[in-house]
């Protein structure tokens, strides 16, 4: 057998006269398969693909073992409710800081419409195991919770004491859409004449909501005094409770909770001292005098800030949360407790116009300061008659002043002798000047 050998690197067809075999190689023009960019990356896609292969692996071995039971309940019907946590609303102190409002916690039954069976039968059978537990009447209870449209809760049983809501929590347990419920109520310290000034709360009305799209069903607002003039900046952010009930509205577990924003607190000028001071003089002298309603009024005179505002009869502003018979009986008072005689209150304004008058007749040069003049005890002018209150004899504009002499401010206003007087214009004019008819600055709704 013979071979034929070539130039080393310079491979080509050998021949061989052998007849027993023929060998062929040929040059290779590809690389080494190691070096091949392409098989480099099909190495890497079948890793990645075995990495999330292994992920979802896990992933789905977590879901089937760790949250198995939790999915279950929630394929069987669970949901998510979010019960709202009432924030507190902001405090209010007088100018000493003598706090003269506060939060306190009351515990309410509350009922979740929503919650129930929206099956009548159901629903009937529910409300009367309500009834029976709590030991309400079921025809209350229907009526309330059977309201068309009723979506809000609703409070069956409010104020309960610490123990009446331990043992009704123990009772509840396990029924549909009730429970007890805390929420941060107003109560106002007893100093007279607060009400008028802090005003009062109260459930929202249909009108708030439509005006107002931040509030809900179970949001208190103020309904008078600095609670309504400030009610944006006392209510605060209200909280939530991000809770999983079943189908049947019994709760499971609570997975989220976001705390409430208590409002902002008010400081006011007013001094609690001076109004329990102004409620001992105004009361004496009303009892003197054997009148029922009256004001006092203590004011700077040189930056008009109020130290001390009394209407009598005046009212407990803590009232306004009780039963609605209390609150008809304030209504209903003849004597209209509610109303703030301070502010809104119309009266003619007596001797208080007389320096006013004073001034105004100096300015147009109708008297002067040392001008005097003899008043009797009254005066004829036509057919009527202007009585004072004594006899001042010789009186100048200070003395007429001090001694409050009706007779000295009837001739600058409307003329006698030979005064001519302001006139009817000239009153008004200087009433205007004086600030008379304009807005009194007092951040008091009337």
């Amino acid at each position: 057998m013979k071979r034929k050998f070539y130039k080393p690197n310079n491979f080509d067809k050998i021949e061989s006269n052998s007849h027993e075999f023929s060998v062929e190689i040929k040059p290779l023009d590809q690389q080494p398969i190691i070096n091949n960019p392409a098989s480099t990356g099909l190495i890497r896609w079948y890793l990645l693909t075995c990495i999330v292969f292994v992920i979802i692996l896990f992933r789905l071995s977590y879901l089937q073992i760790t949250e198995g039971k939790i999915n279950q309940r929630l394929a069987e019907g669970n949901r998510i409710r979010l019960q709202e946590i009432t924030a507190p609303r902001g405090n209010f102190y007088d100018r000493e800081g003598n706090l003269l409002s506060l939060n306190v916690a009351q515990s309410n039954l509350v009922i979740y419409p929503l919650e129930i069976s929206k099956n009548y039968q159901d629903k009937l059978v529910i409300l009367n195991k309500i009834s029976e537990v709590c030991d309400l009447d079921f025809v209350d209870v229907a009526k309330n919770v059977l309201k068309i449209n009723s979506v809000e809760p609703i409070i069956i049983k409010p104020k309960l004491d610490h123990q009446e809501s331990l043992n009704l929590q123990i009772k509840i347990k396990g029924i549909t859409g009730i429970e007890v419920e805390n929420i941060p109520i107003k109560k106002y310290q007893n100093i007279p004449g607060i009400g008028h000034i802090l005003g009062y709360i109260g459930k929202v009305s249909e009108e708030d909501l439509k005006t107002d799209k931040t509030l809900s069903y179970t949001d208190l607002v103020g309904k008078s005094g600095l609670e309504k003039t400030y009610n944006s900046d006392l209510r605060g952010k209200n909280g939530f409770k991000k809770n999983e009930v079943n189908s049947r509205g019994v709760l499971q577990r609570m997975i989220s909770q976001k705390y409430p924003e208590i409002g902002s607190d008010l400081y006011l000028s007013i001094s609690s001292k001076l109004q329990i001071k102004a409620n001992e003089l105004l009361k004496k002298t009303l009892e003197e005098k054997k009148l029922s309603k009256g004001v006092v009024i203590v004011s700077n005179p040189q930056t008009g800030k109020i130290l001390s505002m009394l209407s009598l009869p005046d009212f407990d502003a803590n009232l306004m949360q009780e039963s609605k018979d209390e609150i008809d009986k304030i209504f209903s008072d003849s004597n209209n407790p509610l109303l703030n005689r301070a502010i809104a209150g119309q009266y003619p304004s007596g001797s208080s116009i007389k320096p006013i008058i004073a001034a105004s007749a100096l300015q147009e040069n109708i008297v002067n300061s040392s001008y005097a003049v003899d008043t009797p005890s009254e005066i004829t002018i036509g057919d009527s008659t202007f009585p004072d209150w004594k006899d001042h004899g010789m009186t100048d504009i200070e003395r007429a002043i001090a001694e409050s002499n009706n007779i000295f401010f009837y001739m600058l206003g409307g003329g006698w002798k030979n005064i001519r007087g302001l006139g009817v214009e000239g009153i008004e004019k200087y009433l205007k000047l004086f600030g008379f008819g304009n807005d009194t600055g007092i951040d008091l709704t009337g």
